[in-house]
């Protein structure tokens, strides 16, 4: 194999590497979809903020551990704003 030679490169240009992506943009490979945000608000300040579906989880799997979970439960946060336990879901 002489010098003058090219060889074919195994990198991809950034234009085919934009192509790519823009195949598969719909389908958020490989974390799917974005997480669920649940409205919840504070009785005592009025403080009201969007809460990420896996700190939801993690107080769901502490509920059932220590058995206070039952069907359609919605686990009370803490409040940033007050700084107290009073953090609940808001449906509206």
């Amino acid at each position: 194999m002489s010098t003058k030679e090219s060889k074919t490169s195994v990198c991809l240009s950034p234009t085919s590497l934009m192509e790519k992506s823009m195949k598969i943009e719909g389908k958020d490979v490989p974390f799917g979809p974005p997480p669920t945000e649940y409205n919840y608000r504070c009785s005592q300040c009025d403080c009201e903020m969007l809460v990420n579906e896996a700190i939801i989880d993690v107080e769901v799997g502490i509920a059932e551990f220590e058995g206070r979970w039952y069907e359609g439960f919605m686990p009370v946060l803490g409040c940033p704003g007050c700084n107290r336990e009073t953090m609940q879901y808001a449906e509206d």
